[in-house]
C-alpha cells in the first residue's frame, strides 16, 4: 500500500514550492540591499580591513 501510494505520489509540487521560496528569499534579500543605509554598508565594507582594531560607531 505504501508502495503504491509513493509510486503515485507527483513531486513537482515541491520543486515549485521550492521555486516560490528562492523568489522570495532573493526579493527580500534585493529590498534589503537596495533600502540599506549607505554608511552601514561602508562600515560593514571596512571592517575586514580593520581586523584586530577596534571600531566606533
Amino acid at each position: 500500500m505504501i508502495k503504491d501510494v509513493l509510486c503515485e505520489l507527483d513531486y513537482s509540487f515541491f520543486a515549485e514550492t521550492a521555486l516560490l521560496l528562492f523568489f522570495c528569499s532573493f526579493l527580500g534579500i534585493l529590498a534589503n540591499t537596495l533600502w540599506s543605509n549607505p554608511e552601514a554598508i561602508s562600515r560593514q565594507a571596512e571592517l575586514p580591513l580593520r581586523d584586530g582594531e577596534s571600531v566606533s560607531r
